[in-house]
């Protein structure tokens, strides 16, 4: 288009040159010649209104064909724009999940035991988990001794012992690992990959506490996320207070298997 436009103005500059080279030399033939510049006049002003007119079409054609690339790149802009942003967001949701890992083995570690009397130190870090479970042993075979409660209320009462003494020690243990399980519920819940960085970092002594802590009012609100999950997925079995099945059944079987529990998540309906 714009090599038409040039190529036009020549041939006008051109023949403008013509006509007065004509005038300046040959007054006369230059006069003679009035009408037929008036007829050329008549006829070119119309040929060349169209052609001014279509040039104009031309250049809003190339306007519009030049908007309509900057709105498909403004689109792939925007698109790229969203992809990082969701990229951003994916990766703000996964630092937060590890230094939320990080702070739950801080949390283990500042756990300690002291002796009743001299108050010098017995255990600390995951080696406290051991000792633990061995006083909920305890206080469990002591209520089985007495013979007057089903197995389920001697869990309760063991615990509840358990936990009068303990709570100090646990309390904000089994609480910022409630937190961290809902945060991955709710952030990753599509994905079980961030859910099984956690049951790894979850060590046995730790399970079997958590598994009788879900079971009192104290723990509740954990179990359906345990069945949810299969944060019992690495559960030593044969450590439970009672050496058979009748504990197991105390909880869904997806507490126990992560395909199982994969396929119950599927199935959910949706919200």
């Amino acid at each position: 288009m714009q090599r038409l436009l040039i190529a036009a103005g020549g041939i006008a500059f051109f023949l403008l040159g013509v006509f007065a080279w004509i005038g300046a030399f040959n007054k006369d033939a230059f006069i003679e010649r009035g009408p037929w510049g008036d007829f050329f006049g008549g006829v070119a002003n119309p040929i060349l209104t169209f052609f001014t007119f279509v040039c104009v079409l031309g250049t809003l054609y190339l306007q519009h064909k030049e908007l309509g690339l900057s709105r498909t790149e403004l689109a792939r802009s925007a698109e790229a724009l969203e992809r990082q942003n969701a990229s951003t967001a994916e990766q703000k949701k996964q630092n937060i999940f590890f230094q939320m890992l990080s702070l739950h083995n801080q949390l283990i570690e500042s756990i300690d035991l002291h002796h009743a009397q001299n108050k010098t130190l017995i255990a600390k870090g995951r080696d406290c988990f051991s000792r633990f479970y061995t006083r909920l042993s305890d206080n469990y075979k002591k209520e089985i001794a007495k013979g007057m409660y089903s197995d389920e209320e001697c869990i309760r009462r063991a615990y509840h012992t358990f936990w009068n003494k303990h709570q100090l020690e646990l309390g904000h243990y089994f609480r910022f690992l409630f937190r961290m399980v809902i945060f991955t519920d709710k952030e990753f819940s599509n994905d079980d990959y961030y859910m099984g960085i956690l049951r790894a970092q979850i060590s046995d002594q730790e399970l079997l506490l958590l598994f009788y802590n879900a079971l009192t009012p104290q723990g509740a609100a954990f179990k359906p996320l345990i069945e949810r999950w299969a944060l019992f997925d690495n559960l030593p079995a044969m450590r439970l207070l009672s050496h058979s099945d009748e504990h197991k059944v105390l909880f869904a079987q997806t507490a126990y298997s992560t395909e199982q529990a994969y396929q119950f998540r599927c199935e959910e309906p949706s919200a």
